[in-house]
């Protein structure tokens, strides 16, 4: 299951997704750049959400995770 959030109250962040079955977090930032954050745990995903600053949270934990840029496809 797959949870994705829109309505992010953010200043840098515009949606975040969540997939259970294989711990995959997604971040989209307001510039359009997606990053794909691998192994995450669901409680840091809910830590994400519920915290006062969704951008200063995702800047202390991204580089516990491996993660890469998702390119989009221009073409798509």
């Amino acid at each position: 299951m797959t949870i994705t959030l829109t309505n992010i109250d953010s200043s840098i962040i515009s949606e975040v997704s969540y997939t259970q079955t294989n711990k995959k977090l997604v971040i989209e930032y307001l510039s359009q750049t997606k990053y794909e954050y691998k192994d995450v745990p669901e409680t840091i995903f809910f830590d994400i959400l519920n915290s006062e600053s969704k951008g200063k949270h995702i800047n202390s934990i991204k580089n516990d995770y491996e993660y890469e840029k998702i390119e989009e496809n221009p073409e798509a």
